[in-house]
């Protein structure tokens, strides 16, 4: 980094200037505001975050009940408690102190207290909340699902735009996935918010071994970014030039191992954010703003074909997830050139021996038009269960909470990441990109190809060829989860 002057006011200048989004023409870089804590605030020249434009209502100690996930979920993979909304008190951690302000000030200035946050499991949010409902029970005010389960939250939730003091149309409800998400005109059963930072700060990115590409002589793709080369063949290449065996008998990985990798990660959604990222999808939207099936899947198949002829070669690409090791672990080894992963990876990343950046999902090839940076399947959205006996002072305090997250939070991880998780003005400029390029594959988180996206993942990190015979045998279940989709919205 040359020094962090030059960078607080390039960051200050996006915050007055905005960065345009390229699926969503509202999204920006939030306002700068004071950064709490032990750490001093590295930007220098801070904008004030404007006031809290709505009427603030006094709720006479009223008990808010939030449904969350558990801090330490997935600890061992390096989990910086990025959904922890109970902070007892400040930690001197600028981000948890953020989020302890945030609540703090929620309390405050709408009279409210919060009710010890019922957690659990990911993957169980949306049976949790689906039992409560089922029973008639009101008994939460807003809960977070997986994003993965998004379909599920039909039936369960409440439509958004019914409840008139979430202000949908706001910055701070992020507007990418509230336009992507968002049905005709008023169908949105949740939504990426402020509050909890889970989701908005993992789009799908490449970490990279900025070392390993020294010592090989490769090109730090940096440049390439910028000029719109950044490409499956591009990132193929340079794989090709690190590859090694290293003395190891084979490419199985191993704990404590030798090998050097193309790329490791830990699942099937590393491989599906390269296809996400590449923006061709199996479903799109109509002139009514209604999902419907693509046709017409040549450059789907494309994209596939290309990926999983870079996963079929030994040691390109390793996916492993096991209690001894994870494919994280890997790469933080210095034993990958990539790690197909989110950006919030590249906090995780800081006490590594090597330098490290990250850019853009990579293209299908340099005529596509655009960089995409996919919403991950393990992210959080903010849900009102149907029993909320009070909808419009829910939305009223989730509205002001995201909000404060928007203004007051999001700023101060947009630092850390930038001085912490990267090392260089480089990188600061592709986590622009990224954040700026964030999109949402409605297929998947609508249940509509869920089940097929992940097969073709896995079959394309195992080098599987022909991918058309799979989506011709499932074009009629797509077809099939369609209609059963658009009969639950009709009923609605």
């Amino acid at each position: 980094m040359k020094n962090k002057q030059t960078v607080s006011l390039l960051m200050t200048a996006l915050v007055l200037l905005g960065v345009t989004s390229c699926a969503g023409e509202n999204t920006k870089t939030p306002a700068v505001s004071d950064v709490t804590g032990t750490e001093p605030a590295e930007t220098e020249a801070a904008v004030a975050a404007p006031a809290y434009p709505y009427e603030i209502q006094d709720f006479g100690g009223y008990e808010f009940r939030i449904l969350n996930v558990l801090d330490n979920m997935w600890a061992a993979e390096g989990s910086n408690n990025s959904a922890k909304l109970d902070f007892e008190h400040e930690t001197g951690e600028i981000i948890e102190d953020a989020v302890y302000n945030m609540m703090r000030s929620s309390e405050d200035t709408l009279n409210i207290r919060f009710a010890p946050i019922d957690k659990c499991d990911v993957f169980e949010l949306v049976q949790k909340v689906n039992k409560v409902v089922m029973a008639g029970d009101d008994a939460y005010d807003a809960a977070y699902i997986c994003t993965s389960n998004y379909a599920s939250a039909l039936g369960i939730t409440m439509n958004l735009y019914d409840i008139a003091s979430i202000h949908l149309e706001e910055a701070w409800w992020h507007p990418v996935f509230v336009e992507s998400m968002t049905f005709g005109d008023s169908y949105l059963y949740g939504a990426m918010d402020y509050i909890n930072r889970w989701t908005w700060e993992a789009p799908g990115c490449v970490l990279f071994n900025k070392d390993m590409m020294k010592t090989h002589n490769l090109e730090i793709p940096y440049d390439a970014v910028r000029e719109g080369t950044w490409s499956y063949d591009m990132m193929y290449d340079m794989m090709k030039k690190v590859v090694n065996l290293n003395g190891a008998s084979d490419f199985t990985p191993q704990k404590g191992g030798v090998a050097i990798y193309g790329q490791a990660a830990n699942h099937e959604e590393s491989p599906l954010l390269m296809m996400q990222g590449t923006g061709y999808n199996l479903v799109t939207k109509d002139a009514n703003n209604m999902p419907i099936l693509v046709e017409d899947l040549t450059a789907y198949i494309n994209v596939y074909d290309k990926l999983s002829e870079i996963c079929s070669e030994k040691g390109y690409s390793v996916l492993i997830n096991t209690p001894e090791l994870i494919g994280d672990h890997i790469f933080k080894e210095g034993r990958a050139l990539f790690n197909w992963e989110t950006a919030s990876e590249a906090m995780g990343c800081r006490n590594v021996e090597f330098e490290y950046g990250l850019v853009p999902m990579p293209k299908y090839d340099e005529n596509q038009t655009q960089y995409y940076s996919p919403v991950r399947q393990y992210g959080m959205l903010l849900t009102v269960p149907l029993t909320n006996a009070d909808p419009e002072r829910t939305g009223t305090i989730l509205d002001y909470m995201s909000w404060y997250g928007y203004n007051n939070i999001q700023p101060v991880v947009w630092e850390a990441m930038c001085y912490k998780g990267v090392r260089d003005e480089d990188s600061i400029d592709m986590l622009e990109i990224i954040f700026s390029s964030m999109y949402v594959d409605i297929g998947f988180m609508w249940d509509i190809t869920k089940e097929l996206q992940t097969q073709i993942a896995l079959n394309a990190a195992n080098g599987v060829e022909n991918v058309a015979s799979l989506l011709e045998k499932r074009a009629s279940a797509n077809a099939r989860k369609l209609d059963n989709l658009m009969d639950k919205l009709t009923v609605e």
